[in-house]
């Protein structure tokens, strides 16, 4: 026969609140994935990464550009050893005699990368694939040889290709025409009819037809001395948002000011090298210290994702989106893909310190973790997901369980009643499984152990 044991589990039921359900699943590994929560301010885990190393796509490790085909649906890649396509399942290299620094497929499905003193087109040849024609003979300078094509855009005329001293349109009529710039620059950036121009010490200029260019009101002052890596659209603003390496900055009430005081300070310690618009309240952040960070228009960050959660690599050299809205990353060695949209996010323990996962619950705004090594919990909106190991729960733990808005947690030595940081032993039976709610008794909850059911009993308390 069973021995039945009660015991009392006194409650005091006003001190809790009841949290959110959301789903859980593979947790019986290291690697917890879970329904992804539609709030912003939900911060835990990282969307699926898979990455790609030199050894797969036979190519060289770094990848200075990105473009997606909205015709074919392929991937292409300014990489360092010719032009590497990828079509969701093949990778093929077409070499290049330069390093080859830019890749656009523009709304046509034209192909053009750029090189040093060198720019030009790829059209599809059925018995060899894609053969490049150049353009470099139509372009009368002399000293453009010495020049890299780090940029291309497209634009309403044409497509623009950009060094840090020249620019060249081919324009729709499919001849070359010098844009005579106002400064040596950093960057092009095309936002709805407006073409964006940071100079190299001198400001940002705007123009709309790369013929007359305005100075941006203020931008002399504040980006004389910065290296612009990205203007980007404001959703929330007819100022776009100035990237720089002193961080993120938003045009309001006549002046530039950071977008996020603390996001700034930390995209200075890992230097801000790219960015781009995921859609109306992301942005992805490429650094040359720490991978990608994801952040909402207020500057708050979402995900950090790096080597240490599965990024190729910490140093980010380009970005782009394709038709899937995934996220695609050229990195100094490797290329890494972030489904962004997937709705199971991951997290992945690294260290070890968790051990191996038994189950997990969600209570009070933490989720909790039992795993072999003992109760561990971490604020959902801590995008950092540092894990805490609650007081006193070292050791198997079998099971968590939430029970109105008390969470229990099933342990190799008896069962805990968790609140926050700190736990209470409540029952010294080891080996606490599984605990249930009675069907006809709201106050008895029935626990299985590893020799013995029993039985916890609500008092409830009103204070």
């Amino acid at each position: 026969m069973l021995k039945i044991d009660y015991i009392i589990l006194k409650v005091n039921t006003y001190l809790f609140k009841k949290f959110g359900l959301f789903i859980l699943a593979g947790l019986l590994s290291p690697n917890i994935s879970i329904s992804q929560n539609k709030s912003n301010n939900f911060s835990f885990g990282h969307p699926k990464v898979k990455s790609f190393l030199r050894e797969e796509y036979k190519a060289h490790r770094q990848n200075w550009s990105i473009s997606a085909s909205a015709k074919t649906s392929q991937i292409y890649f300014a990489n360092s050893k010719g032009l590497l396509t990828f079509n969701g399942n093949d990778w093929h290299l077409y070499p290049f005699p330069q390093i080859i620094r830019s890749v656009l497929v523009d709304s046509k499905g034209r192909i053009f990368t750029g090189a040093l003193g060198e720019f030009g087109y790829w059209e599809t040849n059925n018995k060899k694939g894609l053969i490049y024609h150049s353009l470099k003979f139509k372009i009368p300078d002399k000293n453009f040889e010495q020049e890299a094509i780090w940029n291309i855009i497209e634009t309403k005329g044409g497509v623009l290709f950009q060094s840090f001293a020249y620019a060249y349109l081919f324009t729709n009529e499919n001849k070359i025409k010098k844009i005579n710039l106002p400064t040596n620059i950093n960057y092009f950036a095309a936002i709805d009819n407006n073409i964006y121009v940071p100079g190299i010490g001198n400001g940002i200029f705007k123009t709309t037809d790369l013929e007359a260019f305005s100075l941006l009101e203020g931008s002399l002052k504040v980006f004389q001395n910065e290296s612009v890596s990205a203007i980007l659209k404001d959703p929330n603003n007819k100022e776009p948002l100035i990237c720089t390496t002193k961080g993120i900055f938003q045009f309001k009430n006549g002046v530039y000011s950071p977008l996020s005081q603390q996001l700034n300070l930390l995209l200075q310690k890992y230097h801000l090298n790219k960015a781009l618009l995921i859609d109306s309240n992301r942005i992805a952040i490429g650094t040359i210290l720490n991978g990608l960070l994801i952040v909402d228009l207020k500057g708050e960050i979402l995900q950090e994702i790096n080597k240490d959660n599965g990024l190729a690599n910490n140093t980010v050299l380009s970005l782009n989106l394709d038709q899937e809205h995934n996220l695609w990353a050229g990195l100094d060695n490797g290329i890494s893909m972030i489904e962004l949209e997937s709705p199971i996010k991951y997290f992945q323990d690294i260290s070890g310190e968790l051990g191996a996962v038994y189950d997990a619950e969600f209570y009070n705004g933490s989720l909790y973790v039992g795993t072999n090594h003992g109760v561990f919990m971490t604020n959902t909106n801590n995008f950092k997901n540092d894990f805490k190991l609650v007081a006193g729960t070292q050791g198997q733990v079998w099971n968590l369980e939430k029970m109105d808005e008390v969470l229990l947690a099933g342990h190799n030595d008896g069962t805990f009643q968790i609140n926050g940081n700190n736990s209470i032993k409540i029952s010294p039976v080891t080996g606490g499984w599984k605990i249930i709610r009675l069907k006809n008794s709201q106050n008895l909850l029935a626990q299985g152990t590893y020799n013995k059911i029993i039985f916890f009993k609500y008092l409830f308390i009103t204070i």
